[in-house]
C-alpha cells in the first residue's frame, strides 16, 4: 500500500500542510493528481495510519485534514526507505 510519510511536528490540530518546495508537493499534484475532497492514505510517523483529506488546494500549498490516528504497534521508525515497485525496476 502506497501511503504519504507525515511527521507528528507537520501537524497541527489535525491538519497538515504541504508547501510547493516539498518534494512531496511536486509528486501529490503532477503524478497522484490530488484534488479537493480526494482522501489518501497517509502514515504518521511513530504513531500510525491516518486517511488525508485535501480541503485546499494552491499553487503553493496543499491543506490537509483528517480524524482518526489508527495506532499500530511498531511506534519506533527511525528509517525510512522507499523502493520503486517491480515492475518499474524491470523497466530500469
Amino acid at each position: 500500500m502506497n501511503q504519504v510519510i507525515i511527521f507528528p511536528e507537520e501537524v497541527e490540530n489535525q491538519t497538515l500542510i504541504i508547501h510547493q518546495n516539498d518534494e512531496r508537493f511536486k509528486h501529490l499534484t503532477q503524478v497522484i493528481g490530488v484534488t479537493p475532497g480526494k482522501s489518501l492514505k497517509a502514515c504518521l510517523l511513530n504513531h500510525g495510519h491516518i486517511d488525508l483529506k485535501l480541503i485546499h488546494k494552491s499553487d503553493q500549498e496543499l491543506k490537509f485534514s483528517f480524524q482518526d490516528v489508527q495506532t499500530t504497534k511498531s511506534n519506533n521508525i527511525n528509517l525510512v526507505v522507499g523502493l520503486s515497485r517491480p515492475p518499474s525496476m524491470k523497466k530500469l
